[in-house]
């Protein structure tokens, strides 16, 4: 379950009431697709910011809203139809079109905006740098006799030494 959430329940019934009036959807079946969209975006964006997000994003309070609904009425409300039936329903493209933004904001190309119209930063590129990133190890787990020294990254390091001339 989602530590925070983007949307809930009310807002979902507001945006389209007659998910409410759907057979078989309770407010406890909402609060499932609304916990999935918000674990959807989360899973999405964690490469890219720090989780949890702040609540006060409108783009995400709209995205988890919208993609609730879309994906509720798409896989709940029109399970009855077959899949290129549900291809041709107007939530389908909706959904379509969440997953699409989604991605827009996973991939950095969309920025997101808090509720006072600051940016909402990004984790950057600041990951962990690998030492070993185009070099054989230089240990071996198995025994001291089959360990392997690559003279490529002895050099390398000494270089960043400042001990070769």
């Amino acid at each position: 379950m989602s530590v925070s959430s983007y949307t809930n329940v009310a807002k979902v019934l507001a945006l389209y009431p007659a998910v409410g009036s759907a057979t078989n959807v309770t407010s406890g079946t909402i609060f499932e697709y609304v916990t999935a969209a918000t674990d959807e975006i989360d899973a999405k964006l964690a490469q890219l910011y720090a989780l949890p997000i702040p609540n006060g994003v409108p783009l995400l309070q709209t995205l988890a809203t919208r993609l609730a609904t879309a994906d509720l009425m798409t896989w709940r409300a029109l399970a009855h139809v077959g899949a290129d039936q549900q291809g041709k329903s107007p939530f389908f493209a909706r959904l379509k079109e969440c997953r699409d933004l989604l991605d827009r904001l996973a991939l950095g190309n969309t920025v997101m905006l808090d509720s006072l119209g600051g940016i909402v930063p990004t984790l950057g590129k600041q990951f962990a740098p690998t030492t070993t990133r185009g070099f054989q190890p230089t240990f071996q787990e198995d025994s001291w006799v089959d360990a392997v020294v690559d003279p490529s990254k002895l050099d390398a390091i000494a270089g960043n030494r400042g001990l070769t001339p």
